[in-house]
């Protein structure tokens, strides 16, 4: 269900995954210096602080023109290094020391190897490396899940947002309400076959269909102008609009950040919402070319990215910034022992989510050294590395949100399965977790999201 409220001013807070930065539009820094992005424009369209003096458009007020010049509320750099999930987000630790080991009486270990009745495991083991076993159980579970489309309705319509027609979608996933937009190509014919482009969102504080204005912004005749833009939100989140003066909002259901058990659906419940938003609009808009859809997002939405393009076989390429690759990374380990062994502040958004949706679950008793281990390999796509399209990806050497080994192993581990021709990787010396500092890589990935005309 929406709910409305009659303001013109609002602001859309500034959370990435869950704390970070969302990437560039295609275009919208293409020949701007960085100096001139900070100035005045806005990057991946969630970022924005939008103000007072909106522009009238068509005869319909969408949207505000006036922003907080795309600069990062948090400096530039993301500070989330713990200050983001200290508010209430890391489960106590008291007695962790003491828990955390489970008997597996005769099961398998990570490693594949037998363990004995009365053999014992820790949270530690929890970051071995997985065995086939493991990674098949990944891959079994994924193709299991449904995605058909359920219950698929249009909300709302607009007929002009920014010269495109773009529509509120609601429709059912895992028995919830979910809520997203689809952004039609401009000039739309719908006999016509156009390429998708998904765009996965940053942070935990929901989408607002402004992100569908800035693909493309900035480039007269761009090539996203002729391509669907399907933007979801994920469970719990909610989906604002400013239509004809009035902020609208559609709540989609699901567990929000505040709640226990929120973090179990990040990463995963997300690519189902956006799956099935992606099936819909494939099944239910005329002129949608399932032969041609790509995928980008930054940060959480690199995430859901990743996972998209491992689980959906029709996306044929992939935009990734600064993307976490591997949740059983060593220094994710280092990271929570420090945590349970000294006290530390947990910092870094990838030791965060294994954290909370896995080894703090498992110490606790919540789920089994078994489910554990899946919730964390079922997060991570440097083990099916194989099952990527065309992916380029963007990390810089100083983010302090998720660190730039995740880029670094997933361009590794491409180079050893003899795939290196499907992962560019670029990196960017001194770079943080912000995209004004990776000079050079919104014209690199406007390039390459304009393969997908070409094809």
């Amino acid at each position: 269900m929406f709910t409305r409220s009659f303001t013109l001013v609002y602001l859309v807070s500034l959370m990435l995954y869950c704390g970070c930065e969302d990437p560039p539009s295609p275009s919208s820094m293409n020949q701007l210096s960085n100096d001139e992005m900070g100035a005045g424009m806005v990057l991946g369209g969630d970022e924005e602080a939008i103000t007072a003096g909106s522009e009238q458009v068509g005869g319909e007020l969408i949207a505000g023109e006036s922003t907080q010049g795309g600069e990062s509320t948090q400096g530039g750099e993301s500070t989330q290094g713990g200050e983001a999930f200290e508010a209430g987000m890391i489960a106590g630790m008291e007695g962790a020391t003491e828990a955390g080991t489970e008997n597996l009486g005769g099961q398998m270990s990570s490693a594949g190897e037998d363990i004995g009745a009365g053999d014992e495991v820790t949270w530690e083991n929890l970051f071995d490396p997985p065995s086939e076993l493991e990674l098949t159980n990944v891959t079994n579970e994924w193709a299991s899940r449904s995605i058909e489309v359920s219950e698929w309705q249009i909300e709302q319509t607009i007929e002009n947002f920014f010269g495109f027609r773009l529509v509120i979608i609601s429709h059912r996933v895992d028995q919830l309400t979910h809520y997203g937009y689809v952004r039609y190509p401009r000039n739309y014919n719908a006999d016509q076959l156009y390429p998708v482009l998904v765009y996965n969102h940053g942070g935990n504080q929901g989408h607002d269909i402004i992100a569908a204005r800035h693909v493309g912004q900035g480039i007269a005749d761009h090539c996203t102008d002729r391509y669907f833009i399907v933007g979801a939100t994920y469970r719990g989140e909610v989906l604002r609009a400013l239509i004809n003066g009035q902020m609208m909002t559609f709540q989609s259901e699901g567990l929000r950040p505040d709640e226990p058990g929120y973090w179990s659906t990040v990463f995963d419940g997300d690519v189902d919402d956006v799956q099935h938003l992606l099936n819909g609009t494939l099944a239910q808009i005329p002129g949608t070319d399932e032969q041609r859809i790509g995928v980008y997002g930054g940060s959480r939405g690199a995430g859901v990215s990743y996972l998209l393009s491992l689980r959906e076989p029709r996306i044929r390429l992939a935009a990734i910034y600064y993307g976490a690759t591997n949740h059983i990374a060593p220094s994710i380990e280092d990271t929570i022992r420090g945590h349970i062994e000294r006290g530390e502040r947990m910092s870094g958004a990838d030791a965060n989510l294994s954290w909370e949706a896995a080894v703090s679950p498992f110490i606790e008793g919540q789920l089994s050294f078994t489910e554990a281990r899946h919730a964390l390999l079922k997060r991570s796509p440097l083990f099916f590395g194989s099952l990527l399209p065309l992916t380029q990806a963007h990390h810089g050497t100083e983010d302090g949100a998720v660190d730039v080994e995740h880029s670094r192993l997933m361009s590794s581990e491409m180079t050893s399965l003899g795939l290196a021709d499907r992962f560019v990787y670029f990196e960017y010396e001194g770079g943080g977790h912000n995209p004004n500092s990776l000079e050079g890589s919104a014209a690199r990935l406007q390039a390459h999201l304009c393969q997908l005309e070409l094809e």
